[in-house]
């Protein structure tokens, strides 16, 4: 995580990650330079607009959006497993996120929120 002046070591911080932060892949990768690799099980592809949103759980619940390209060209089902690649500076405190830009879907804890155009975060009601 980024380090931030305010937070002390060991201090408890409520984190996000931007749906679109999330990458996903059939296999873990070595060679690659993001380290964050989280193998987990496809619980739904719910179709949003021109993305499809992919729920992971790895043992909590990740969201991930991508294109409908890319889940046909991955073969992705429900049931599948797959690694979900987040950088590490894809990590975002939770009270820094309203001055983050462009994303619809940030995951939180076992939540996940919506921005509406506003950049406010709100409650997701996807994952239902």
């Amino acid at each position: 995580m980024p380090l931030r002046p305010h937070l002390a070591a060991g201090e408890r911080a409520q984190v996000a990650i931007r749906a679109n932060e999330i990458a996903l892949a059939s296999r873990y990768i070595d060679g690659i330079s993001i380290q964050n690799q989280i193998k987990g099980r496809i619980c739904a592809l719910i179709p949003h607009g021109d993305s499809v949103i992919v729920q992971v759980d790895c043992g909590g619940t990740l969201v991930a959006e991508i294109t409908p390209r890319a889940c046909r060209d991955l073969g992705l089902c429900e049931g599948l497993d797959i690694y979900c690649l987040i950088k590490t500076h894809a990590i975002a405190y939770l009270s820094e996120l309203d001055a983050l830009t462009h994303q619809r879907i940030a995951n939180h804890g076992d939540g996940c929120y919506y921005l509406d155009a506003n950049l406010s975060v709100n409650p997701l009601a996807l994952l239902g």
